[in-house]
């Protein structure tokens, strides 16, 4: 008569399954930075995001109004403004850098605008912001 031997268990034991969430545990704290992006990442873009859209719409309003209309950039005052609205702080830890310090844009009706040329830091993430004489366009570089 034959003996019937029992399966051998199929499964894990509870050790591997600790050893699998702990190494895939690590494996995501590793990946998710470098997916999404710092989180001085997010915030200069978001800020300078906002900023090239405070630009533009002081731009279009100069256009639509048919006179000039300024924008200013303090580097002191860590915000920027435009016309004699109030001053949009930067983000905590957020800075400009400006070399001429304080400096006032000012956009004419047919598009053009006073050259500038400053940029954002925050951490070791940088933005390099130009405003276009001719076109009176932002621009944006992102530097690390």
């Amino acid at each position: 008569m034959k003996q019937s031997r029992s399966p051998p268990d199929a499964g894990f034991t509870l050790l591997e399954l600790l050893a699998s969430l702990v190494i895939a545990a690590i494996a995501l704290v590793v990946a998710i930075p470098a997916l999404t992006g710092s989180k001085s990442d997010r915030a200069i873009k978001t800020t300078t995001s906002a900023l090239i859209s405070k630009i533009d719409q002081t731009r279009t309003r100069a256009m639509t109004s048919g006179r000039p209309v300024s924008f200013s950039i303090d580097p002191d005052l860590r915000g920027y403004r435009a016309d004699d609205s109030d001053i949009v702080a930067l983000p905590p830890g957020m800075t400009f850098s400006a070399e001429n310090g304080p400096q006032l844009i000012v956009f004419r009706p047919d598009g053009t605008a006073t050259p500038a040329q400053f940029g954002l830091q925050h951490g070791r993430v940088k933005a390099r912001v130009g405003i276009d004489w001719l076109t009176g366009r932002a621009s944006v570089a992102f530097e690390r």
